[in-house]
């Protein structure tokens, strides 16, 4: 009899503790989580507290006349086109002049931001820019290609050469932006504080998303005209997405641990008492 009570105990034992590994996390993630966990339907919002500076250029300690010296950065210049630092003298910062002359290819700047051997899936860009009526554009790329862009041409912006109107800027004059992205919603912006495709509105152009490696500031090829797009403060914040698997609740593993001991520790008591 006393070996079935010992078999019956030992089997409870095995059941609360599956009990407690498997429910205690669901109990404590349904009470905690609207004050935890950060659902991707919030993120983000304008700054965001879950985001990770990558990095910042503002050009100050650049050469005039030379190339942007940032880590990340290169810039690739045919022939009649140059992408150089430059300030206009009008007390603006220093900053990169992308200028397009001819059709001999494409001015660029790229920011390769897989440099840090990652891919983001979800981001937050700013920059400002200075234009006049010429095409240029920003390309934000994963590994199959361009996942989305953002043209600017003539004082609109917008998509594929502006095909898609999104609405419009003033021509030289300093423009603020801040793109928006997640992998698994969308993408939108704000331009001088204004907020277009709110919610991630905006899709990509191919399906099988994947995290961004590159951003591209470009010009177009050949047409388009010639002219300037220049660019100042680009800042790349990382946004981190908490998983609902792994709710972020300070001090559970240690409250697993003191419920399981406790648990283990009344069952050996009470088998000591049968002997």
């Amino acid at each position: 009899m006393k070996h079935l009570e010992n078999k019956s105990v030992q089997t409870i034992l095995v059941i609360t503790l599956l009990f407690l590994t498997v429910a205690t996390p669901f109990i404590l993630f349904v009470n905690t989580s609207s004050k935890t966990d950060i659902k991707k339907e919030s993120l983000p919002k304008l700054n965001s507290t879950n985001r990770t500076l990558l990095h910042y250029y503002d050009f100050e300690n650049d050469i005039i006349g030379q190339d942007p010296t940032g880590i990340t950065l290169s810039v690739i210049e045919p022939v009649g086109c140059s992408a150089n630092i430059e300030d206009l003298g009008d007390g603006q910062q220093k900053h990169v002049a992308l200028y397009k002359s001819g059709s001999s290819g494409r001015v660029i700047l790229r920011d390769n931001l897989s440099y840090y051997n990652k891919t983001y899936d979800a981001g937050e860009l700013h920059f400002k820019f200075y234009h006049d009526n010429s095409l240029f554009g920003i390309w934000f790329l994963d590994s199959i290609g361009i996942l989305f862009r953002i043209d600017f041409w003539n004082g609109v912006v917008g998509q594929w050469a502006i095909s898609n109107v999104i609405t419009n800027y003033t021509i030289n004059q300093w423009m603020n932006i801040t793109t928006y992205y997640d992998i698994s919603n969308g993408w939108m912006f704000d331009l001088n504080g204004v907020r277009y495709g709110d919610d991630y509105a905006y899709t990509f152009e191919h399906g099988n998303a994947n995290g961004i490696e590159r951003l591209s500031w470009l010009s177009a090829v050949s047409g388009g005209g010639d002219g300037y797009f220049r660019i100042d403060d680009i800042m790349f914040y990382e946004i981190i997405i908490k998983s609902s698997r792994q709710p972020g609740i300070p001090g559970y593993n240690l409250y697993l641990t003191i419920s399981l001991v406790f648990v283990v520790s009344i069952i050996i008591v009470k088998l000591r008492r049968k002997k």
